[in-house]
């Protein structure tokens, strides 16, 4: 049904990452820089977790950390109990954006339908 690219910005390399996802039913994750940093990555239908287990962290950067695909969604999705830690296992601070309600009216009658 849909698809959702989950962003980092993280000054610190990160070598681990964990994160609860409400308001959808996750079918996969793929892509970004948790795959292009060789993570191994595990979700199950509300949480994603990526780790290395050549201990090559994802490096400091802006960029896309992965892709959620979903098959059904609420009105709004929320990451939750978002964790980051570093090579020796320790959390990072992290600050978790707002969470997305973008998908448009669907009621297909209204002026203002998004099929999205």
């Amino acid at each position: 049904m849909g698809i959702r690219e989950i962003l980092i910005n993280n000054e610190q390399p990160v070598a681990g990452f964990q994160f609860g996802v409400e308001g959808i039913n996750i079918t996969g994750v793929s892509g970004g820089t948790a795959e292009s940093s060789g993570f191994e990555i595990s979700y199950s239908s509300s949480i994603v977790i990526g780790f290395s287990l050549s201990g090559t962290p994802i490096p400091s950067s802006n960029e896309n950390l992965l892709t959620i695909s979903f098959d059904s969604s609420e009105d709004a999705i929320c990451l939750s109990d978002v964790i980051l830690s570093d090579t020796s296992g320790s959390e990072y601070d992290v600050e978790v954006g707002d969470c997305f309600d973008g998908f448009g009216c669907t009621d297909e009658s209204a002026c203002n339908y998004d099929d999205a």
